[in-house]
């Protein structure tokens, strides 16, 4: 391990901006970073990812998963931190100094994110910062796990609408603030809590559920999930409209599977919920109660009902309704 040190671990499989990932990354680098980049499976990127001595890339000969991916990397990774992020992010100045500065051993942080304009990227990937479009995404709340919606069954990261996030972010102004969840495009550790902690479930998760994941199984073990206001990062939302990547296919990279989506839901709901974590320092009904604040500012969707708490009600109904209504978001 090297003290001061950042490695950024990007499992990558069909990304057109993954050297513009690299490129920002390291430009933006305030201190000393090391970069492990893993091709889950298919070709080696075309062209190849230029030579930098920060930079380790790894190749699965054979696709095994974006969670296994990150594992293998955490295994070989010098850095006193670790943070993963998607292949197609762009970066403040200082990314790394400002995350380091606040990131207690316990805590995992995440920098505000905003969104790219993935075609102003790619006509201008030198001038990344034009393609940013500030929206300022703080705080992510989950979703009430047994509401029908797109996000099915399960809880889910969401972001307020742009209408709640412009009320929410003028009413909570702290610099560092406690975090419920977040997307899991970008998140930053130490890497002894990492190891702590274990690596990442691909059995019961399999690509989902990521927040969801890192982020209660750090609350439930006594430590704090924050948000980083000092510094930010954006993300280009890749889905099924997405820009054609380097070996031409358009849309998502690592293939989902909306089956093993529902099993990762549904494991993540029961375990969490009924508190099978070994070791817990805290309930599922306290984690709740200690956002209830944030929770009781959405005004529609996936607002939690009065009688959170009588997580069986709400199951058996859930699981009451006619298969056909289920919706079969990917």
């Amino acid at each position: 391990m090297i003290k001061g040190r950042t490695t950024v671990i990007i499992p990558a499989c069909n990304e057109g901006f993954l050297q513009a990932t690299i490129d920002s990354l390291l430009a933006g680098a305030a201190g000393d970073v090391e970069i492990i980049a893993v091709i889950d499976g298919g070709p080696w990127p075309n062209p190849p990812l230029r030579d930098d001595k920060r930079l380790l890339v790894m190749r699965n000969n054979e696709s095994i998963g974006m969670r296994p991916s990150f594992n293998a990397a955490a295994q070989i990774a010098s850095g006193e931190f670790l943070m993963k992020c998607d292949g197609h992010c762009i970066f403040a100045p200082g990314w790394d100094a400002a995350l380091k500065a606040d990131c207690d051993e316990n805590w995992l942080a995440v920098p505000t994110r905003h969104s790219i304009d993935g075609q102003a990227w790619k006509d201008n990937p030198m001038a990344a910062e034009k393609a940013v479009k500030f929206r300022h995404y703080n705080y992510h709340y989950l979703t009430w796990p047994f509401d029908l919606s797109m996000y099915g069954y399960g809880l889910h990261a969401k972001t307020f609408d742009w209408r709640e996030n412009k009320v929410v972010n003028a009413a909570l102004t702290e610099p560092v603030d406690d975090l419920m969840s977040f997307q899991g495009s970008c998140w930053f550790v130490h890497a002894s809590n990492f190891h702590r902690l274990g690596p990442l479930d691909h059995a019961n998760y399999y690509f989902y559920q990521e927040a969801q994941e890192v982020g209660l199984r750090q609350w439930m073990s006594g430590g704090r999930c924050v948000i980083n206001k000092k510094t930010w990062y954006a993300h280009y939302h890749k889905g099924p409209n997405a820009l054609h990547t380097f070996d031409g296919r358009s849309g998502r990279g690592f293939f989902l599977n909306v089956k093993r989506k529902r099993e990762s839901e549904k494991f993540a709901t029961d375990y969490w919920m009924n508190d099978r974590m070994p070791g817990a320092a805290m309930t599922f009904v306290q984690f709740a109660e200690r956002f209830q604040p944030l929770l009781s500012r959405l005004t529609g969707g996936e607002r939690w009902p009065e009688d959170w708490r009588d997580f069986e009600k709400h199951k058996a109904a859930f699981n009451a309704r006619p298969a056909e209504l289920t919706p079969a978001h990917t």
